[in-house]
């Protein structure tokens, strides 16, 4: 396989097909001009997907395609539709009469296209209602698109994938029940049923896990969005199914009501937790894998606690730096009554309601759902990524944290309390270099102010400024801190800190400790690369040590701790 070539604005949408041809859409996607040109069936870019010329769908593990609903392109079928949109927005709002009037209608483009009678035959109702709920969802990904372009100023790029899937109607969550019945039949108790069939399912995640891990890698990609998750109810279906069918096909049916001890019992005790866990391999093994991906994920909108349902992959943000989970807030900045919380899995809220976007047939409609606040905070970050490629994803999530707006509505919906706060975090991010990033993060975090709600912060101005390791050139030499002053917290009210900076040294390099106590390990480890102290102020756990290189310093010795050392500097003066 190829290097893939790194485009970090590149935002991959893990979501159902996004229409690359949609007007708004277009000049984004990225479309893979290797396979586009090349031979039909072949894997021209050599990269493990063949045809992958507008995504991948991990499902079946195939090229993503279109949906097909037989839309035709007139002006008369356009105009049709964005009434019946809007229509069917009503309805689904509660407008029971708009929608008893088109459930009775049928003037769809399908409809006009197979026939009423054909379909009547099949004993398909193919409403305009049931036709509109069709489109509107199959739009689920195209919308998402919309807001990481809007909300990435244009600078993003857009590429689609295919991974996840929801509990059907039906309940049913399993594709293969032949060959779960084949195995129940071979079982001889319930309990070694099971145990196969999370041994089968964790293999399975694996592989498509395995899989997805090298798209995400060989497309390129710096941001993935994920505007679904797997909730306990779809757990909670599959251990539902596993029991149906070893009662109704099993070896030993009566045991499943068995009362099984030691590791089997344990096991059918926390038979959904294991599911979810089996399930979450395929998204740890991506995100793991691909460290500098920023993925975020809809936090869902079951209002549930993530922290306990641990529904799959939300919940797995609060394991990876490269992962963030998203909330909702209406227009007013409060949580949506349908948002999803956690104050150790969901990280940031971001605005999810009544979002218009573009969807299919090139018209755009209004949604909400964490869906829909994903994408913003997706649709900030590749921006930022853009302005910034030399940030790492882990830097964009500590950015966009950092710069949250708090509020005390946001308390116990997610960890920083905070909404995202997009100028604020582009200013951060503007401000940034590999030598301040923890001096900026520290200064946003001491401009909060305690409360009940826990900490308040509004960080639209970043004083700290970039100090380069190296001049530009044509800039001569930059500014050093050759002293530096204070015992107190940077930034709090008592405004103990004097740092000074000088032009003109024979000092080529510096880095800084952040304030804490005495850091011996952080001294050995810069002592190791050629620095040396040059400058130290503070007390107790309030210390700053600055260290630098090209001073003309030779070796240095450290007083031990402990009183002013008189005896020590007479004996080395």
């Amino acid at each position: 396989m190829p290097e893939p070539v790194k485009t970090k604005h590149l935002a991959l949408i893990n979501d159902n097909w996004v229409d690359p041809f949609h007007p708004t859409l277009k000049s984004s996607y990225y479309v893979n001009e290797a396979e586009l040109k090349g031979k039909n069936g072949v894997d021209d870019d050599k990269n493990g997907f063949i045809d992958d010329i507008y995504g991948w769908n991990f499902l079946n593990d195939e090229p993503l395609v279109a949906p097909q609903l037989n839309i035709d392109d007139t002006e008369e079928t356009k105009t049709f539709l964005r009434q019946l949109l809007t229509d069917y927005l009503a309805a689904a709002k509660g407008d029971e009469k708009m929608e008893e009037r088109l459930r009775n209608r049928y003037e769809n483009p399908l409809v006009r296209q197979i026939g009423f009678g054909t379909l009547a035959a099949a004993n398909l109702d193919l409403n305009d209602f049931v036709y509109a709920e069709m489109l509107y969802s199959a739009s689920h990904g195209t919308h998402v698109a919309g807001i990481i372009q809007k909300y990435s100023d244009g600078k993003a790029l857009i590429h689609g994938s295919a991974l996840g899937q929801v509990t059907p109607p039906t309940g049913r969550v399993f594709t293969d029940t032949a060959g779960l019945v084949k195995l129940a039949e071979n079982s001889p108790d319930y309990a070694k049923f099971v145990s196969q069939v999370i041994t089968l399912f964790r293999a399975e995640a694996v592989k498509k896990g395995q899989r997805a891990s090298d798209y995400l890698r060989t497309c390129g990609a710096g941001v993935a969005n994920m505007s679904w998750s797997r909730p306990r109810p779809y757990f909670e279906g599959m251990a539902s199914e596993l029991e149906y069918i070893y009662t109704n096909f099993g070896k030993n049916p009566s045991s499943v009501k068995q009362n099984y001890q030691g590791e089997e019992g344990i096991l059918l005790q926390n038979l959904v937790l294991e599911l979810t866990i089996a399930d979450a391999a395929a998204f740890a093994i991506a995100f793991y894998e691909n460290p500098d991906v920023l993925i975020v994920i809809a936090a869902g909108n079951e209002t549930a606690d993530n922290d306990t349902l641990l529904p799959s992959p939300p919940y797995l943000s609060r394991f990876f730096p490269n992962v963030m989970t998203v909330a909702s807030l209406d227009v007013n900045g409060k949580p949506s009554a349908f948002t999803n919380f956690g104050t150790r899995s969901v990280q940031i809220a971001a605005l999810g309601e009544d979002i218009v976007s573009p969807i299919l047939a090139h018209l755009e409609a209004e949604m909400s759902g964490t869906s829909m606040a994903s994408p913003l905070v997706a649709g900030v970050a590749a921006g930022i990524r853009k302005d910034f490629p030399e940030l790492t994803a882990t830097d964009v999530r500590r950015l966009l944290e950092a710069s949250s707006k708090r509020t005390e509505s946001l308390a116990s919906i997610c960890s920083t309390s905070g909404a995202i706060d997009p100028e604020a975090a582009r200013k951060m991010a503007a401000s940034f270099t590999s030598d301040n990033l923890a001096m900026l993060v520290e200064e946003a975090r001491s401009a909060r102010k305690p409360g009940r709600d826990g900490p308040v912060i509004n960080v639209p101005e970043i004083n700290s400024k970039p100090t380069p390791s190296t001049p530009k050139e044509g800039q001569g030499a930059p500014y050093r801190i050759t002293s530096v002053a204070g015992d107190d917290v940077p930034n709090d009210d008592a405004d103990g800190w004097l740092f000074v900076m000088t032009k003109g040294t024979t000092i080529q390099e510096q880095t800084y400790s952040m304030p804490g106590p005495w850091p011996n390990d952080w001294i050995k480890e810069q002592r190791t690369k050629g620095f040396s102290i040059t400058g130290s102020a503070g007390s107790g756990d309030h210390t700053i040590v600055v260290m630098s290189k090209g001073s003309g310093l030779g070796d240095q010795i450290i007083s031990p701790d402990g009183a002013y050392p008189t005896n020590w500097i007479s004996e080395n003066w």
